[in-house]
C-alpha cells in the first residue's frame, strides 16, 4: 500500500507543508524581546512553517501562539502561587512557604509545542535543554540538550 501509494501520501504532507505560511519578522521580534536566548534553530524552523508541524503528539506553536502560551502560563503560575501562599501562611503560619510552582515561568521556559492536554514542550532558556512541562506538576524530563538536539532525536 504505501509503496502504490507514496506519491500521494508525500504529496499530502508536501501540500499541507505549503499551507503552513513562514513566521514574518514581525511575529518573531517578540520572541526575542521576552526571551533573551531563543534558539537559533526555532527560529528558522519558524522562517519556514510557523506553526501547524507536530512532534508527536505536540503540536509546533505559531510565534503569535508561543508568546500567548507563555504569558497564560505565567498568569495561571502566579494565582496558583497567591493561593498557595494565602493557603500557607493563614492555615500553618508559616514564614518560609515553599512554592511548587514556578514563578517567571514566561521569562525562564520558552514553550514551542503543545498536546490537547495543555502540556508544553519548553526549552528552558538558562540551560538551553528542552523539557516537557505540565502546568500543574512543573518542568518534567528533559529530552534534549538544546533545540538542535531535540530536533535530532526526532528525526532519528
Amino acid at each position: 500500500y504505501l509503496l502504490a501509494n507514496r506519491h500521494a501520501l508525500t504529496g499530502s504532507f508536501e501540500f499541507n507543508a505549503q499551507r503552513i505560511p513562514p513566521a514574518e519578522e514581525e511575529e518573531v521580534q517578540p520572541l526575542q524581546k521576552m526571551w533573551r536566548r531563543v534558539p537559533m534553530s526555532l527560529i528558522s524552523l519558524l522562517s519556514k512553517h510557523n506553526g501547524g508541524l507536530y512532534f508527536y503528539e505536540h503540536k509546533l506553536l505559531s510565534a503569535n501562539e508561543i508568546v500567548k502560551t507563555a504569558e497564560a502560563q505565567a498568569k495561571a503560575s502566579e494565582v496558583a502561587n497567591a493561593v498557595l501562599f494565602t493557603v500557607l501562611f493563614d492555615n500553618h503560619n508559616s514564614s518560609h512557604p515553599r512554592f511548587p510552582l514556578s514563578v517567571g515561568v514566561a521569562k525562564r521556559y520558552l514553550p514551542f509545542a503543545e498536546n490537547v492536554d495543555g502540556d508544553v514542550l519548553v526549552v528552558n532558556t538558562a540551560k538551553k535543554s528542552v523539557h516537557e512541562y505540565d502546568p500543574e506538576l512543573g518542568l518534567g524530563d528533559c529530552i534534549g540538550r538544546s533545540f538542535a538536539d531535540f530536533l535530532e532525536l526526532y528525526r532519528n
